[in-house]
């Protein structure tokens, strides 16, 4: 049982593909602004991750309707995680990311995010993100550009399928790592 012409098949475990899979972006290239923590191999990944603290504070920094310092603190964020391997629920961290996005009163935005409204608004966003049938990291909703032909919003999952969002929003895509400019 479990033989196929004799010879047991290899086949990877979800877990060693889904890393395996987590490593191609260096590979395809060149370089990656991800890097996997090393504690990724130990034990349960979502062990590590206690974000929400890191998702009320980007709650509050969208209720200012900052739009640019929202994606300052979102790539700071995903940069201090994934590439500094920095923990997402120690305040401090969260401090140093909301600094090096360029934002003022970093204590008193961190301090909101025990605020009942800011807790509330987080509910209510992940419950839409619900109700839309969104799961996992990353799902995306995309919505047509103005003047686009009909068709509405678009569901996508998947960091492999940024290309695609790009497609959908009209918008060239340049890969993970855009290559610079070249000189000629």
């Amino acid at each position: 049982a479990g033989r196929l012409f004799g010879v047991r098949p290899r086949v990877k475990s979800g877990r060693a593909a889904w890393l395996a899979d987590l490593d191609s972006p260096p590979r395809l290239h060149g370089s990656s602004p991800v890097q996997v923590p090393l504690n990724v191999y130990r034990g349960n990944l979502f062990d590590r991750f206690h974000t929400i603290t890191a998702m009320r504070l980007l709650t509050a920094v969208k209720s200012s309707g900052d739009t640019a310092a929202l994606e300052a603190l979102t790539r700071e964020l995903f940069h201090m995680n994934w590439s500094l391997h920095k923990d997402p629920a120690d305040p401090a961290t969260l401090v140093e990311a909301l600094n090096r996005a360029g934002l003022d009163g970093a204590e008193s935005i961190l301090a909101s995010c025990g605020e009942q409204a800011v807790k509330d608004a987080l509910k209510a966003a992940t419950q839409r993100a619900v109700d839309k049938g969104m799961f996992g990291a990353p799902t995306m909703l995309v919505h047509p550009p103005a003047g686009s032909e009909p068709g509405g919003e678009e569901l996508v999952f998947g960091s492999d399928r940024i290309e695609h969002v790009a497609m959908l929003l009209g918008e060239a895509y340049s890969g993970a790592v855009p290559a610079p400019p070249a000189r000629l």
